[in-house]
């Protein structure tokens, strides 16, 4: 949407059309500033934010941006003022009022789509080949959707180089319009959707949405925080083995109230900035217990150790402990949890902060396997997962103990 950092142009309040300003765009760490001469006329306001402005600007057309919040206000010989919207809508012929937008579709690029579909490329005697093009196609008639994903090879030719680039898109399409809440929803189930299956995602790079009033396409700007430069590769699948569940997952996210919210919770560990290992640890207990209220049928009491007993078969695969320990192990976990969550100081039997760290990895795991068994994937997925989780608590656990090992703390 944006391909340059500053644009010039000029804006204006809702409510008095004819006072127009000039105007300086700036798009500064992923988000749009607008320095500029428009000042509420009221010199003592307290105004802190602005709920519409309507702008015209070069190279973009007309925009409007929603929930300014006022960065400055300087209040010398000439007043200016440095807002910050929260979204921005552009149409390149008129004004959107996002109140009253109806969208039949949307269409988003990026957000990592290229790298996960990962189209191949193909040395034949000497010669490159690509599949410049591939598109998946399902429909979820219970909410009259149609979903396309989209994924394609650019290519650049200079007199030094060839250069290749994967790319990706999702485009959903509506028998009935939906408004600019339904449509953000819909985007944040999609992105934690593909975070879920695959581990990581990017920041989209375009975000266009088409009128149902008038047929034309606009676009939507806001600053993406959502699972920034977060990566688990503990937990990743490739996008050609779950392609074939794709429309079940979709449905699932977007109408079942207990497998998004057993998604959502686990995502709570893969949400930008640093968490303590021991705030992990209460985050995936907080998912699995979620998870087991919510799927388990035959259970007579709401205790972890019943949780973790209903799941004794899947904690020893994804594990690899013995048998014989199940209970001493599970017996930790619970002191663990007492500990950090109803403040039982006097618990020693608990795991190290290091081995908080890979006892919640594996619960994450846990109920991530156990989702998946819900919409019955391939036994090769539960296979891969389980050769990962095994990987993941026994051998990188091994080796980061060597690498993490404290001269003091650790005797």
């Amino acid at each position: 949407m944006f391909n340059k950092v500053k644009y010039q142009g000029e804006l204006w309040f809702p409510d008095f059309p004819d006072q127009r300003c000039f105007c300086i765009l700036s798009i500064v760490n992923n988000k749009i500033e607008l320095e500029t001469n428009l000042v509420n006329p009221d010199r003592y306001s307290q105004k802190k934010v602005y709920s519409l402005i309507f702008g015209i600007f070069n190279g973009l057309g007309y925009l409007t941006f929603v929930d300014c919040k006022l960065g400055s206000d300087s209040t010398g010989m000439i007043r200016s003022a440095i807002y910050i919207p929260k979204y921005c809508f552009t149409h390149i012929e008129h004004i959107a009022n996002p109140k009253d937008i109806q969208i039949n579709r949307f269409r988003v690029v990026g957000i990592g789509l290229g790298k996960w579909i990962n189209l191949k490329f193909e040395f034949d005697k000497s010669l490159l080949k690509t599949n410049n093009e591939v598109t998946h196609n399902f429909d979820i008639q219970e909410l009259g959707l149609e979903i396309k994903l989209n994924s394609w090879i650019t290519s650049s030719v200079s007199h030094e180089q060839i250069s290749l680039k994967k790319s990706g898109n999702i485009e959903f399409s509506f028998r009935s319009p939906i408004d600019v809440k339904e449509l953000l929803n819909y985007y944040t189930k999609v992105k934690k959707l593909i975070q879920f299956l695959n581990g990581k995602s990017d920041r989209f790079s375009f975000f266009n949405i088409k009128f149902s009033e008038c047929e034309d396409w606009g676009a939507i700007y806001f600053k993406e925080l959502m699972f920034n430069d977060s990566t688990f590769e503990y937990f990743s699948i490739d996008f050609h083995k779950i392609s074939d569940h794709l429309p079940l997952l979709f449905n699932k996210m977007f109408t079942d109230e207990k497998f998004y919210f057993c998604v959502n919770r686990l995502l709570d560990n893969q949400v930008e900035g640093q968490l303590t290992h021991s705030k992990r640890f209460t985050n995936s207990i907080s998912a699995f217990e979620g998870y087991c209220k919510l799927y388990i049928d035959d259970l007579t009491h709401s205790k972890l150790s019943t949780f973790l007993k209903k799941n004794q078969q899947e904690i020893i695969e994804l594990s690899g402990i013995e048998e014989g320990y199940f209970n001493s192990f599970c017996s930790k976990i619970i002191s663990s949890r007492d500990y950090y969550v109803h403040a039982n100081i006097k618990n020693n039997n608990i795991f190290s902060d290091f081995e908080l760290l890979y006892i919640s990895f594996l619960l994450d795991i846990l109920v991530a396997f156990n989702l998946l068994k819900q919409i019955e994937v391939s036994q090769d997925i539960l296979n891969m997962i389980i050769y990962r989780a095994r990987e993941c608590y026994n051998g990188m656990q091994s080796f980061n103990r060597e690498l993490s090992k404290d001269t003091f703390f650790d005797h």
